[in-house]
């Protein structure tokens, strides 16, 4: 009875973590996608940009 009882407790605490931990995750995951979305763009315009000036030589 004590380890059902130990169960229940720690199925109660995942039970209250996980929307808040979910909610955090996916936060996280379209911060990092913005910023990896940021960082390709800023290197693509770079590439773009000197191509332009190679062409233009």
């Amino acid at each position: 009875m004590k380890k059902f009882k130990q169960f229940r407790a720690e199925q109660q605490y995942i039970t209250e973590v996980g929307p808040f931990a979910s909610a955090m995750m996916a936060a996280m995951g379209i911060f990092g996608a913005g910023y990896a979305g940021y960082k390709l763009f800023k290197k693509s315009k770079e590439a773009i940009k000197g191509y332009r000036e190679t062409k233009a030589d």
